[in-house]
């Protein structure tokens, strides 16, 4: 299938996915190498990492030849072994999200039929429910990744959600979540929403807890039902 134009890559790469979800789709790209914004190239890169579809490019410069598309490069003799081959990015989506939110390795957006308004520029969930020992003191146990990739799970007590709620975002922006300016509510708004998938025990110090031991980095001999965490959030 041929698109005549990068600009036009995206539509057509996007119908031929929908009608073909089955198929292997490669966008074979232009390597416009002679000029510095190389837009054939660039949009496709761009264009397959947003579908998480693969592309290939002719490799001009290493093969010593002169052109832009595959047509020019087979012309003039191009060998298969020159021709760079760049698997897709695929991100992870996260599941089990109140319905109108959206998460993925870009983070966290509302989605309505017509727009689509960003929280977060990384991950965050609720991973369960946290409470001690005595079934008091619940809170979220939220994870979420910060610019740099780091894993961080921090302790969110329920009642918070409940007031204004405006020291969550702080708290998290805090720990390292990077958040938009001005959503700090619609971040409040979807931790309520979200329902937890299992429930923890929290403890905050070492020490026996009944039949288990814990330690900051492991249980011995756990607890049946709950599984006991260690709380570093203070």
């Amino acid at each position: 299938v041929i698109t005549f134009s990068c600009s036009n890559i995206k539509a057509v790469a996007q119908q031929i996915k929908e009608r073909h979800p089955d198929r292997r789709l490669v966008i074979a790209a232009d390597n416009d190498f002679t000029n510095d914004n190389n837009p054939g190239l660039n949009k496709a890169k761009e264009i397959a990492n947003e579908l998480e579809i693969e592309y290939v490019y002719p490799d001009f410069e290493t093969a010593g030849l002169v052109g832009s598309d595959f047509n020019d490069y087979f012309n003039a003799g191009g060998e298969s072994k020159h021709i760079i081959e760049v698997k897709p990015v695929v991100k992870t989506v996260y599941k089990g999200l109140p319905g109108k939110y959206y998460c993925d390795d870009d983070g966290l957006v509302i989605r309505n039929k017509q727009s689509e308004k960003r929280i977060t520029s990384k991950p965050v969930i609720v991973k369960a429910d946290t409470r001690d020992i005595n079934r008091d003191n619940w809170s979220l146990l939220v994870w979420f990744k910060d610019k740099n990739n780091i894993e961080h799970e921090i302790s969110i007590p329920k009642g918070k959600l409940h007031g204004h709620g405006s020291d969550i975002p702080v708290t998290l922006a805090n720990a390292g979540l990077p958040i938009e300016i001005g959503v700090g509510q619609d971040l409040v708004m979807y931790l309520a929403a979200s329902k937890a998938q299992d429930t923890r025990i929290n403890v905050t110090s070492s020490g026996w807890l009944e039949t288990a031991f814990v330690l900051p980095t492991e249980v011995i001999n756990p607890l049946p039902g709950d599984k006991i965490i260690f709380d570093t959030s203070d």
